[in-house]
């Protein structure tokens, strides 16, 4: 089944790098410090992760940099000189989310493969080619994408397709999260994500006091498990089959490593499956989107963290212990957790007594009746108790796999002993060649003469290096003398040439000199405009909005933004209410099948009928759109979507036909000013679309939907969630696909930041 499908393993730190390496994996993705999407790892040093680079390339396994996260002005450089550094020392890709800092990549290193990260939202073919076009490798698929969707594109683009196969998932689309940071200063798009879809929820009806669901993990989606679709995913063409977990441990690494190699390979045991799911899931297996679309049946309820396997429920309590019958074995220094409607408590076993009290202290297999302590927290029978750690499996894994490098690659050996020439050997694999010839001349026998069985066993003794011999080719002449010694000698120097060839040094110097003279933007971009606009996310029939928005701020209404499914729905209304401004029509950050065929048929008509711009939230639709402005004459704005955060970003975007730039969340106000001083910016105030997901939760709960029919309730009433800090958060549906996104209150600027920018006003309707 293999098919050059790689296996692409996550590192957080060193030992984690060991065990992908060990486990088996083809390549390995990781970061350093800065700019990756996991900052909270622990992550690596530029020297540490130039020795991974070649221990991974001795091995031939591939590293590829995780730069994912949207970078600022001030700290391009630095992001650039990172990758001279690894560059240069052999780095095979980088992962990118920012538009800006890869095209600048990709100019400086063209040599260098950059993958279009998921935080790139990339969810369409369309989106696939145009990435192409512009000099990415590979693109990394929305998580959100089911299995026939990734077909369509795989055999439909040829450009390198990756597709997350297990671990955590988000309930948004990766990079198309706001929420961290629009309620703190953490980020999903910075890297510092502090998991607010892992939080409780209420989620209400409009006019109703009783929630439909109440103080839930309702956004915590349960863990990927893909191991059921891996054939298939292979044989659409799929590259590489990526696994999540740059924060989790070694175990983790190595056991979902394994067991996904091992299914690649050939089949999987059921104890494989039984210790993947062990060292870390949420709420059992779940196959996130790759069968469609799922609803309540794909979330965490109750807990959004590791819960383990299932030990049992509590059947009694005595004190300190509880009474379980086990559905899984159970031994001392386990981790279990109870779970009551108090609340969740974790411990450690640290005693374990059988049926009738008396002290076991030892491994009890399933079936049988324990009581297990100290349980220091209050809990109920019926609680359900899991098992969240295997002591016995935590520690075999870390010795076979996290303590010490001891995978090797493969080489056929060929040695020639001649009479009178010196000794020559050769080390070769599909990839690999390297070649010896050594200072030794074999000496006439006198008494013993070397044979072929003395190589074989002078070159088997390699397991302290990354360097195996499978396959001899041995041509000794008789009658010659070789000491063991020199043997041993040949072995050690075409072991170390072999090793030295994986330590790359290329001169970076140009390109870092190219990086410290960067300049960013030009005079003439200066904005030379300023306009009001509304942005309107649910358009209402019965208002006039240039009135409400004139009386509301007592200034004059320039433009006017609808989203692309209330123009499927309005369009008539629209165009003739709103003659007399300047109409954008609304691409949103995500456009599914329906809306999608909904754009590409109507939009030109649209535009011939008084729309006047396009405020465009992904680059789906590029070359539509510069036909449309080059034929019409239309402005084209880029929406925040587009995650811009740097001077590089518009340039490239203005490149690609943007005339002006509405900035991301992510900026404060002196980065704003940096960029509005150059280029015309739109900033965005009153509300913000703080998530947008393929999983609804009013069909989850409102609807209880479970098949694909739904009644759309969306359609009749108005939805909100309310968090643990009595926060509101509206929910509005692209009902053409399913498709929601919650809205909330955002920061306000400045005075001073307003005057110079365009500001964006949003009302829900």
């Amino acid at each position: 089944m293999r098919n050059n499908v790689e296996v692409l393993s996550p590192a957080g730190n060193k030992k984690a790098f060991i065990a992908a390496l060990n486990a088996g994996a083809d390549a390995i993705y990781m970061g350093v410090g800065k700019y990756n999407a996991r900052a909270m790892a622990e992550n690596f040093t530029i020297e540490e992760y130039c020795e991974c680079i070649k221990e991974a390339h001795k091995r031939e396994v591939k590293v590829y940099l995780t730069l994912n996260t949207l970078v600022k002005n001030n700290e391009i450089r630095e992001a650039l000189n990172l990758v001279a550094i690894l560059y240069s020392k052999g780095l095979d890709a980088v992962i990118l989310q920012d538009l800006g800092l890869a095209m600048k990549i990709h100019e400086l290193f063209p040599k260098l493969n950059i993958h279009a990260s998921t935080q790139m939202s990339v969810y369409s073919l369309e989106q696939v080619n145009f990435l192409k076009s512009l000099g990415f490798s590979r693109v990394v698929l929305a998580r959100e994408l089911s299995v026939q969707e990734i077909e369509n594109i795989c055999k439909a683009t040829g450009v390198e397709v990756e597709v997350f196969v297990h671990g955590a998932l988000c309930v948004s689309f990766s990079g198309q999260c706001n929420m961290s940071r629009l309620i703190g200063e953490k980020s999903a798009n910075r890297g510092t994500c502090a998991q607010t879809c892992r939080m409780r929820y209420s989620l209400y009806k409009d006019g109703e006091k009783r929630p439909i669901i109440q103080d839930k993990y309702i956004l915590s989606k349960k863990d990927i498990w893909g191991l059921d679709y891996v054939e298939r995913l292979v044989k659409a063409g799929v590259k590489s089959l990526k696994i999540e977990g740059r924060n989790k441990g070694p175990e983790y690494v190595a056991q979902a490593t394994k067991v996904y190699k091992d299914r690649i390979n050939g089949s999987v045991d059921d104890k494989e499956k039984a210790d993947l799911l062990q060292v870390f899931n949420r709420s059992g297996k779940s196959e996130g989107y790759l069968n469609g679309v799922r609803f309540k049946d794909s979330i965490s309820l109750d807990t959004p963290k590791n819960v383990g396997v299932i030990l049992g429920k509590v059947l009694d309590v005595n004190k300190k212990y509880i009474k379980v019958k086990l559905e899984n074995d159970i031994d001392l220094h386990d981790g279990i957790e109870i779970n009551s409607n108090l609340g969740a408590a974790s411990t450690i076993v640290t005693c374990i007594r059988n049926n009738k009290f008396d002290i076991v202290n030892k491994k009890v297999q399933s079936g049988n009746v324990v009581w297990l302590g100290d349980i220091n927290s209050k809990c109920n029978v019926g609680d359900v108790v899991y098992k969240t750690s295997d002591s016995k499996l935590n520690e075999e894994l870390n010795i076979i796999y996290a303590t010490k490098i001891i995978r090797q690659k493969d080489y056929d050996l060929y040695v020639e002993i001649k009479k009178n020439e010196k000794v020559y050997v050769v080390a070769r694999n599909e990839n690999t060649k390297t070649e010896l010839l050594s200072e030794i001349v074999p000496e006439d026998s006198i008494k013993k003469s070397v044979t072929e069985e003395d190589v074989v066993n002078a070159f088997s003794k390699t397991e302290e290096s990354s360097v195996r011999f499978k396959n001899y080719n041995i041509k000794v002449d008789s009658n010659l003398f070789l000491p063991i010694s020199k043997l041993n000698e040949l072995r050690r120097k075409l072991i170390e040439k072999t090793e030295n060839s994986f330590d790359i040094n290329l001169d970076v110097t140009k390109e870092q000199e190219l990086i410290d003279n960067l300049t960013f933007g030009k005079e003439e971009d200066k904005r030379n405009s300023k306009y009001n606009s509304l942005y309107i996310y649910s358009y209402d029939k019965n208002k006039n909005y240039i009135k409400e928005y004139e009386a509301k701020y007592n200034k004059k209404l320039d433009r006017l933004y609808i989203v692309a499914n209330d123009f499927a729905i309005y369009s008539k209304d629209i165009i003739e209410k709103y003659k007399n401004i300047e109409l954008f029509f609304v691409i949103p950050n995500v456009t599914l099948n329906k809306l999608q065929k909904y754009i590409e048929t109507n939009l030109e008509a649209l535009v011939k009928e008084g729309v006047k711009g396009i405020l465009v939230g992904n680059l789906q639709y590029m070359n539509l759109v510069n036909e449309l402005k080059k034929q019409y004459g239309l402005i084209i704005g880029a929406d925040y979507s587009l995650n811009i955060t740097n001077i590089l970003t518009i340039d490239t975007l203005k490149k690609l036909g943007f005339d002006f730039f509405t900035l991301s969340f992510e900026l404060n106000e002196q980065d704003i000013e940096q960029i509005a001083d150059k280029y015309n910016v739109e900033l965005v105030e009153n509300l913000a679309t703080a998530m947008t997901s393929r999983y609804c939760l009013i069909g989850s709960f409102a609807e209880q939907r479970k098949k694909d029919v739904c009644s759309r309730p969306c359609t009749r009433d108005n939805y909100y969630l309310v968090d643990g800090h009595n926060k509101k958060y509206d929910i509005v549906c692209d009902n053409f696909d399913c498709v929601m996104r919650l809205i909330r209150n955002k920061y306000r600027y400045s005075e001073d930041i307003k005057s110079k920018s365009n500001i964006r006003n949003c009302w829900l309707s």
